[in-house]
């Protein structure tokens, strides 16, 4: 039989008596499932980082656990697809219970699933800014956070040290920034990416707050960079970030300087405001873009993420940067 026929006897859809249809549906159902796991299984992988951090990559999530004699630190659930699978490989590395499960912050494609690891009677941690999105949200998925952070906090468990760092409002106001210094691996996501340019337009952060950020984690002493999606990295990819803003922030004060809002008013001839700032902002971030070209358009995404980064340092300059 071949795989078409297997696939039609599998899921027998055609037309039936209206009797069988509810024993038709479970038996799909039922197929479904079998299809599922092992495909979902096979979207899961465990890397271990150090003698006791490890990377959990589902699909194009990621996150790590950290194994200590007095149990386990486990970080961000991503789904109620993925967060059985998680517990599983963490299994298959220690029986210590989790005690603790870190949220990065309140993005629901990071932090669903978490009621696996409620029967261990775990904590779960987050910055305290997330718990009134997570509530406002409703997605029953999420475990609400029991243990809420500031600024700085730090979690000590099994002789492991895990500095949590509210850096600002990076992609969430709740982002937390995980740090085992004794290790060298830090867990930053939605941050600095290593697959390519900043996400899009930044939605979500504040310019001030990531340069700020990048500045202050360069100083950090890391070996292994975690950042939510795909394989780890290492701290190059923070200083790469940091110059790539710095050189457009450069770029676009010196377009804004050579090319003015009030020479665009003069000679657009622009009377819809919409189309005036739209026209303004476009050419200032192209010029901006195209300056940025030869120093990272090996970076991937630059050509269209790129742009729609130069657009928001531009929009930051009008709206935001003079009211410092």
């Amino acid at each position: 039989m071949n795989s078409k026929e297997t696939a039609a006897n599998r899921f027998p859809f055609s037309s039936a008596s209206s009797s069988s249809a509810p024993l038709r549906l479970c038996v799909n159902l039922l197929s479904l499932l079998l299809f599922a796991s092992p495909l979902l299984a096979q979207q899961a992988s465990v890397t271990q980082l150090t003698s006791d951090v490890y990377l959990f990559r589902f699909g194009f999530h990621s996150n790590i656990f950290v194994v200590t004699a007095e149990g386990v630190i486990a970080t961000d659930p991503i789904s109620p697809q993925a967060a059985p699978l998680y517990l599983r490989e963490i299994r298959k590395v220690t029986d210590q219970p989790v005690r603790y499960v870190i949220y990065s912050h309140d993005h629901t494609d990071h932090i669903g699933g978490g009621s696996v690891f409620q029967p261990d009677g775990a904590r779960f941690v987050a910055h305290q800014s997330a718990l009134p999105v997570i509530r406002g949200r409703g997605v029953q998925a999420i475990v609400p956070p029991d243990l809420l952070v500031g600024d700085e906090h730090e979690l000590r468990l099994g002789g492991k040290l895990v500095r949590l760092m509210h850096l600002g409002r990076i992609e969430s106001e709740s982002n937390i920034a995980i740090y085992l210094p004794q290790d060298k691996v830090l867990m930053w996501v939605d941050a600095v990416r290593s697959y390519g340019v900043p996400y899009r337009y930044l939605e979500g952060t504040d310019l001030r707050h990531f340069r700020r950020a990048l500045q202050k984690v360069e100083k950090l002493d890391i070996d292994h960079l975690v950042h939510g999606h795909g394989p780890s990295t290492d701290k190059s990819q923070v200083t790469l970030f940091r110059r790539y803003f710095d050189d457009l922030d450069r770029f676009t004060r010196q377009e804004m300087k050579k090319y003015p809002v009030s020479e665009h008013r003069r000679t657009s001839g622009q009377r819809d405001p919409h189309l005036f700032f739209d026209t303004y902002i476009q050419r200032i971030a192209s010029r901006s873009h195209a300056r940025m070209r030869s120093g990272y358009s090996q970076l991937g995404g630059f050509e269209s993420w790129g742009s729609k980064n130069a657009e928001r340092m531009v929009v930051f300059f009008l709206h935001e940067l003079p009211f410092e």
